[in-house]
């Protein structure tokens, strides 16, 4: 910080003793500071009149470097500020007034906080502050400053540059005025007048404001010049603070390579004074135009001298200067760029002599000499250079064979007669073209992995892929720079052509025969090609070493074949294979995707592909009492369903909710009923599994849709259910609850059922739960799963369905991950995602609402986002930062183990959006997120609509009831605890009266549900899967809605509810991909991405 020591070293000791005395004595008045601060350093403005000695008061003003203690510039009106070097008494004595004045916790508040600069006025009156009213003047002088300059100066100053060059230093000074100059003794105070528009005194003579308009057209080019000086200094100040900065610049200003260059481009055609060496003192100019300097190259016995013309030298950034007597010439731009390497060198050597030896002058000759011929004015003494540049050379690849594994390469340079290794190191003696040799060179060491003999040749060990690329373009490639001779052993490494194959397949019972010959390979060697294959690799290596081209032919798909249909070696060579026939419609596909394969199909083959292809033109027929009920696309899926039947495969029924998925499966079993019943087939139960929401509810359409079949709902206790499965009887359709199945098995272990449905099949993503292995165990020659959303988060759901319909379809689950759904997920790979599509596509039908249901009312979405405030905010902000604090504590493996109780903090976070009473009973304050569904809830009714208000807490929904109740809106509640019977009168209910409002649980009502009498859908709060908020909605969005559904989904901006949202939707992607897909749950997210929730 600046103190009185520091004004003692800034000024000489007379004037500093002067300059106390007149503070002491009061002469110091109107002070006023400010600081502030510039490039993130405080400085201070300071300002005030001072006594002089015949009672006028000088302005003087100031300005402090309080980071660095100095003075930063100063001016005064008197006289000997002008004629004298250094500060004046009466800068002096302004300088004691501020530091005695000033209050040291104003520097440390603006560097605290700089928005909010210090201001101190010391006469406590109310003024315009002292920045703003520089400003003013400075505009003002600006706007009539060329009414203000005398015309003896108006465009009359001159800048007279004093140059000094002395031991290698560059120093500047200047002189100002018109007719009669005055030495610049502050050239930073000079350009600071410059940029304020302030009027200087220089002497009686010299009295002007600094502008433009009163400089010469010369002397603006200079101070041009001092202000890019200045604003490096300044820039020096900031980034180098303790170590670079030298203070303003004052009278004298020392010149870097850079402020060189600057000042002789400045001056231009104009004078300015030199001194160089301790010469006198002349007038000099920069010439016109560039000046080579002089090399002399004189032959010796055994090599070369170089000579440097002897010049006076001054070295800037980009160019050399070279002066004689009062001349300064500009060297070639090229000759620092190019060659400055070489001119600081011989410039600097005894005489500007340097030798160069025979051994160096093929070097010389071919990289030097053409720059020095360029940027010099060279002559030559003796020296011929034609004898000393190398010959093109020409080249030549020796290969030969170690083992099969192993190859040796020697690349040879010839010149003429002469051949030299590239890879040795050039001797004495030796014009070679080193350029060329290693740009050859370069194009053989990619073939090779190591040297060998010391370095002298080129060696290839043990890396195959790098040999096929040698082998099967390489050596063609390197043919057209180079010629190749190789070894008799090396020729029998050769690339050969695949063989040709023909592949049979058959249906033979419920088999499919599967036949892979060629005639020019045994059954074994196929077998060997089949399994080393890899479709990463563009070639089998054969036992002999030869390399065969795999590229666009049939064993690539055959080999892929081979590796889907988890084929043996053994099991090829025996020349044919049997796979289960659900492979039909992969093998299908798979065999038509390449030409060059003969494929030969059996008629029974033929007939299963033409029928799942056809299924639009079967003979199937919807039963007549379904064919004026159903849809069109829902007869095509009876179609569907009834192709799968016929020919022993399990599907999944994929369709959007609210497409009548339900409908479908009766036609499908109805169809069954009169097959049964014409003899066509042997009379079997069927067997439907659901969720236990849903027992009734199917009982309810069957009997809708096909009163003729006969269903018994197996429910009550134990016994009773035992009894209700003895008691059925063949052609019953059992319908029971995943939940109670999963006790029973043992009642339906002896029984087989003619179709096994399993609805919601998402219940069975988890193929270790008791539910999955209960619909696992049951016997049925037909499966079938129906689900809107079949993989819902991991790919190993998909797997778990697939396991229940055709065990085996997808492999074991080990397999199925390795070798799909991890390189699916972790390294997007486009290939394993095209064969699980392959396979699957046959087997799930899925059609969305937007594509068959062009009459249905539109659905409209909209996110509307309710802000936190007052305690709602800070409560929530106060979990988020404990929950930062807990994660940040934890180590990955208790990360891992505790992953539940992280979810119990989110889903509190959850409850403070919802409302904070949830979590803190005595909470009075408001819930943003309450009063605007009420808004909404209240409109819609006034407006005559019906409203479905879903959320996942039932102790909201209490809440919300009771402000319902509030407002006498009256409403129905469904909930976990309500029964099955209930539900359904509650439902229908609904469907039919006035009531307006079904509070519903997500989870308890978001499927299995018609509620078509609502147009209007609210989700108080977002669940982690998108897709069950989707079936939620749906129980409103479905066949039989005449109008447009609105669903509201209310989010707390800012909150974790608005990231859940960002990260469900990323996550949704690979469910799309695959098969539409909707959602994730929470239970994938990472630490990244609960961070990410925390925000």
């Amino acid at each position: 910080m600046f103190s009185v020591a520091d004004i003692r070293e800034a000024a000489y000791g007379t004037v500093y003793r002067r300059g106390k005395d007149i503070y002491e004595t009061g002469g110091v008045a109107d002070f006023s500071y400010e600081v502030y601060l510039e490039h993130d350093l405080p400085k201070a403005e300071i300002t005030a009149r001072v006594r002089g000695n015949e009672k006028e008061y000088y302005h003087v003003s100031a300005i402090v470097d309080e980071e660095f203690a100095d003075v930063a510039s100063c001016s005064c009106e008197c006289e000997a500020f002008y004629n004298y070097d250094g500060m004046c008494k009466h800068c002096v004595a302004v300088l004691f007034a501020y530091v005695n004045r000033r209050e040291a916790r104003e520097i440390l508040r603006v560097k605290r906080e700089p928005e909010a600069p210090a201001k101190k006025n010391v006469t406590q009156k109310m003024e315009t502050p002292l920045a703003l009213k520089n400003l003013l003047n400075q505009y003002a002088v600006s706007a009539g400053i060329s009414y203000l300059i005398p015309e003896s100066v108006y465009g009359r100053g001159e800048l007279e540059p004093h140059f000094q060059m002395d031991y290698g230093y560059a120093r500047l000074e200047f002189k100002i005025g018109t007719e009669h100059l005055y030495i610049l003794k502050n050239i930073s105070a000079f350009l600071y007048s410059i940029a304020h528009n302030e009027k200087v005194r220089y002497g009686k003579k010299l009295d002007f404001y600094h502008s433009k308009e009163a400089f010469t057209e010369n002397a603006w080019r200079l101070v041009n010049f001092l202000q890019a000086q200045e604003a490096d200094k300044h820039r020096q100040t900031r980034y180098h603070a303790y170590y670079a900065y030298t203070g303003s610049y004052e009278r004298t200003m020392e010149l870097d390579e850079v402020g060189i260059d600057r000042f002789f481009a400045a001056v231009g055609d104009g004078e300015f004074y030199g001194t160089f060496g301790g010469s006198d003192e002349m007038v000099c100019h920069v010439a016109d135009g560039e000046r080579k300097p002089g090399l002399l190259i004189r032959m010796g016995v055994s090599g070369i001298f170089l000579q440097l013309e002897d010049l006076h030298l001054i070295c800037g950034s980009r160019y050399y200067y070279f002066y004689e007597e009062n001349v300064v010439y500009r060297s070639p731009a090229g000759l620092k760029e190019k060659t400055g390497g070489f001119f600081d060198y011989i410039e600097r050597q005894a005489g500007g002599e340097c030798y160069v030896a025979m051994e160096e002058l093929p070097s010389f000759c071919r990289d030097l000499l053409p720059l020095l011929k360029e940027n010099f004015s060279v002559t030559s003494e003796g020296f011929d250079e034609s004898l000393y540049i190398p010959k093109k050379p020409e080249f030549e690849l020796y290969l030969d064979k170690q083992d099969n594994q192993v190859i040796g390469g020697k690349l040879l340079a010839v010149y003429g007669e002469q051949k030299y290794n590239v890879l040795e190191k050039p001797k004495t003696g030796e014009v070679r073209e080193l350029a060329d040799e290693m740009r050859v060179r370069s194009l053989v060491e990619p073939y090779f992995n190591e040297t060998g003999m010391g370095g002298t040749v080129f060696v290839l060990s043990h890396d195959e892929d790098l040999l096929y690329r040698l082998l099967s373009g390489g050596l063609q490639r390197l043919s057209e720079y180079m010629s190749i001779y190789t070894s008799e052993d090396f020729r029998g490494l050769k690339v050969v052509a695949p063989p040709a194959v023909s592949v049979g397949v058959s249906l033979k019972s419920d088999l499919l025969e599967l036949k892979i010959q060629s005639e020019e390979m045994s059954p074994e060697e196929l077998a060997y090609l089949l399994t080393k294959y890899d479709r990463r690799k563009k070639y089998i290596r054969l036992k002999n070493g030869e390399f065969m081209d795999i590229r666009d032919d049939g064993l690539g798909l055959l080999a892929e074949i081979r590796e889907d249909l988890n084929l043996t070696e053994a099991k090829l060579k025996k020349g044919s294979v049997f796979v289960p026939k659900y492979r039909a419609m992969y093998l299908d596909a798979a065999l038509k995707s390449n030409e060059k394969l003969a494929v030969e199909k059996n008629k029974g083959f033929k007939g299963i592909v033409r029928n799942m292809k056809t299924i639009e033109d079967s003979d199937y027929e919807v039963p007549e009492s379904l064919k004026s009920v159903m849809r069109s696309y829902q007869k095509s899926g009876f179609l569907w369903l009834k192709t799968l039947r016929e020919n022993g495969f399990g599907g999944i029924l994929a369709d959007d909710m609210g497409l009548g998925k339900t409908v479908q499966v009766i036609s499908l079993l109805l169809a069954e009923r009169q097959s049964q019943d014409a003899g066509e087939r042997e009379r079997l139960r069927s067997l439907i599994v659901c969720p236990a929401s849903l027992v009734y509810n199917w009982q309810k359409e069957i009997e809708r849709f096909a009163p003729q079949l006969t269903t018994r709902i197996i429910v009550g206790l134990s016994g009773e259910r035992a009894r209700l499965v003895a008691e059925s009887a063949e052609g019953e359709i059992l319908i029971t609850s995943y939940d109670l199945l999963k006790r029973d098995t043992e009642l339906y272990q002896d029984m087989i059922f003619a179709i096994q449905v399993i609805d919601e099949a998402q219940y069975i993503k988890n193929p270790g739960t008791q539910a999955a292995r209960g619909v696992k165990n049951i016997s049925a020659p037909f499966k079938l799963a129906l689900t809107g959303t079949p993989i819902e988060n991991r790919l190993s759901e998909l797997w778990s369905i697939f396991d229940f319909l055709m065990p085996g379809f997808l492999y074991t689950y080990q397999r199925f991950r390795e070798e799909i759904e991890l390189p699916i997920v972790a390294n997007k790979d486009e290939n394993k995602m095209k064969r699980l599509q392959r396979m699957i596509r046959p087997f799930v039908l899925r059609r969305l609402k937007s594509e068959v249901l062009r009459d249905l009312p539109e659905k409209l979405e909209e996110n509307v986002y309710a802000r936190l405030e007052g305690e709602q905010q800070e409560l929530y902000q106060a979990h988020v930062q404990q929950m930062k604090q807990m994660l940040g504590e934890k180590t990955d493996k208790e990360f891992r183990s505790e992953k539940l109780q992280i979810l119990s903090e989110l889903t509190k976070l959850r409850q403070i959006c919802c409302d904070p009473a949830l979590l803190f009973e005595g909470y009075r304050g408001e819930s943003a997120k309450t009063e605007m569904c009420m808004e909404l809830v209240i409109n819609a009714v006034a407006g005559g609509h019906k409203v479905l208000l879903f959320s996942q807490f039932t102790s909201m929904l209490d809440r919300l009831a009771g402000r319902l109740a509030k407002e006498g809106v009256g409403y129905y509640m469904l909930t976990g605890s309500v029964g099955k019977e209930r539900r359904m009168q509650m439902v229908e209910s609904f469907n039919s009266d006035d009531v307006p409002v079904f509070c519903i649980s997500l989870k308890a009502g978001g499927t299995g549900l018609n509620l078509t009498a609502a147009d209007i859908v609210i989700h108080y709060d977002p669940w982690w899967n998108v897709a069950v908020q989707n079936q939620a909605t749906d129980r409103a969005h479905r066949i039989g809605q005449k109008n447009v559904v609105t669903v509201y989904r209310l989010v707390s901006e800012g909150t974790i509810e608005e990231k859940i949202m960002e990260i469900q939707e990323r996550k949704k992607k690979l469910a799309e991909q695959v098969l539409e897909g909707e959602g994730m749950d929470s239970a994938s997210f990472t630490r990244e991405e609960i961070m990410e929730l925390l925000g």
